[in-house]
């Protein structure tokens, strides 16, 4: 059996696939499958030509804050899907028969890249047809340890998976939760929606270039409020903020690790050392972790506990469109906050 090759054409992603269907049958399903689609096909082309355009496109999307970057794109002209439901983990998601249509229907599908949502990748394997654009394609991705890593300019699709298998290094999949990333992933977006529909290409280039606008700024001011703190240590549970404390001169060390995995009795121990050497005054935890560590080294070092939200999980609701923007905005005060309240300039 041949083996399936995965390549790559700049964003997105190509997975050749091989059929094992036996060729009379699959005659006979595709000569039926015409013939009870026939009506249908004429009533389609009773429609007007742009209206029958944008009843073919499709999209989905892997994970919310994609979703929200894709729907300040695209507007109201293609529509858009999202796979993964309100407050379910990336991490938990188990894809069910009526997401798997989904995936069907559509004509293209956006993933974070990364190893972030292989899961998807190996659904979307059984269908020729879709295009998968990989949202993070020329992001310079930072190891699973904490390390830069050399790999901008290229697909990160099924890395991690790969690296395992090889005992390579990982990368850690939290792109989104920088600013600058974002920038990066909006174009990779308005390039993949642009190529399936070309009609609108004009459209999505004036609502890309009209949401940029707003990140950066919103990221200029998020540089503002953390630029007194540059230099300054916070520990999370969840090593999830590495990208967004590389945009602002900050440094992130994480109980458990960038995956979530529970942490060693030796990392623990690091934990304490570093709480004790470096003066740390709080601890962050995320929803949709219980902390049990984050809590117990607040108790014994008497350390306030403040919370920023990694996006992973979701409430759709108020305005959808500046959920990533009011998010990372909302973390960045809540950040400069807890730094501010410990009397120092710095939480180093």
């Amino acid at each position: 059996m041949k083996k399936k090759i995965f390549s790559s054409s700049y964003n997105f992603v190509k997975i050749n696939k091989k059929y094992y269907v036996p060729i009379i049958l699959k005659t006979v399903i595709m000569a039926l499958t015409v013939l009870f689609l026939m009506p249908a096909i004429f009533a389609a082309e009773l429609l007007s030509p742009q209206a029958a355009t944008a009843a073919e496109k499709s999209v989905i999307v892997t994970f919310y804050p994609l979703y929200v970057h894709t729907l300040n794109i695209c507007g109201d002209k293609i529509k858009t899907e999202i796979l993964l439901p309100p407050g379910v983990s990336i991490h938990d998601f188990n894809c069910k028969p009526s997401d798997m249509k989904k995936i069907a229907d559509a004509n293209l599908m956006i993933v974070n890249g990364a190893s972030l949502d292989d899961f998807a990748l190996k659904i979307a394997r059984n269908y020729t047809d879709l295009k998968i654009a990989d949202a993070s394609y020329g992001v310079e991705l930072i190891s699973s340890d904490g390390a830069a890593c050399e790999h901008a300019g290229h697909n990160h699709a099924h890395h991690n998976e790969d690296a395992a298998k090889n005992g390579e290094e990982l990368y850690d999949p939290h792109t989104w939760l920088s600013m600058k990333n974002a920038v990066i992933q909006v174009n990779n977006i308005l390039n993949a929606l642009c190529e399936i529909d070309t009609e609108n290409a004009e459209y999505y280039k004036q609502n890309a270039a009209q949401y940029i606008k707003k990140i950066q700024y919103t990221h200029k001011r998020m540089a503002e409020k953390l630029s007194p703190f540059k230099g300054s240590k916070f520990i999370v549970f969840h090593g999830s903020f590495a990208y967004f404390a590389r945009d602002y001169g900050l440094t992130q060390d994480s109980i458990a690790d960038v995956f979530g995995n529970a942490p060693k009795p030796s990392k623990i121990k690091e934990i304490y050392d570093t709480i004790k050497k470096e003066n740390i005054k709080f601890l962050v935890s995320e929803p949709g972790y219980q902390n049990k560590e984050i809590k117990a080294l607040s108790e014994q070092y008497s350390l306030e506990i403040i919370e920023v939200d990694p996006m992973g999980l979701y409430k759709p609701s108020g305005d959808i469109k500046n959920y990533y923007i009011d998010v990372s905005n909302s973390n960045a005060d809540i950040l400069a906050s807890a730094f501010k309240k410990t009397g120092d300039k710095t939480n180093k």
